[in-house]
Parts: structure tokens; C-alpha cells; sequence
């Protein structure tokens, strides 16, 4: 899809990506080999402008508000990187008890 989207394809990752545990699931797994956890978080993602306004315009394509993020996207500049803020990837450290 992205060689045939081109310059509008602006997914940051393809749809089939899965995700095996949740953090309870993980952290309940990981205790019953005597692991606990030591810390957790999101990792920093950069992308370009272009990137997040794509995806803030698929957002609200069908809302009231699409006006209003398309004028707000026009005055941003494209080549800008921006952080993304998601939470599709996130990490923890365990260490052994």
C-alpha cells in the first residue's frame, strides 16, 4: 500500500501489527517466573508534519471539526518533525527477583 499511495501513504505502522500482552498479562506472566517489574514507558517518535496531519485529517474526516484541523494544518509546515504521540508502542525491564 505505501508504494501505491505514495506521498499520501501515512501509516506509521502497517494495520497487521498485533499486540501479544497487555501489561497486566505481561507483568502476571513474568511473576510466575519470579521476575518483577523495574520500569516501564513509551519510547520518543518523531514524525513529519506531513505524517500528523494526515492522520489528525483521517481522525475527523467526518466531523464537524474537519474545517477547522484542515486550516490549522495548512499553517504548519510539512517538513517539520513533530513528536507523535501514541501509545501503539510502549516498553517495560524486568529483572529477576
Amino acid at each position: 500500500m505505501a508504494r501505491f499511495l505514495g506521498k499520501w501513504w501515512h501509516e506509521y505502522s502497517p494495520p497487521s501489527v498485533l499486540h501479544w500482552f497487555s501489561r497486566n498479562g505481561l507483568a502476571n506472566l513474568v511473576s510466575e517466573f519470579g521476575f518483577c517489574e523495574v520500569a516501564h514507558g513509551w519510547p520518543r517518535k518523531w514524525i513529519r508534519a506531513s505524517h500528523a496531519k494526515a492522520i489528525a485529517r483521517d481522525a475527523v474526516a467526518v466531523t464537524p471539526s474537519a474545517g477547522i484541523v484542515k486550516l490549522v494544518g495548512s499553517m504548519i509546515p510539512s517538513r517539520l518533525v513533530v513528536p507523535y504521540v501514541g501509545d501503539d508502542a510502549f516498553w517495560e525491564l524486568y529483572r529477576s527477583q
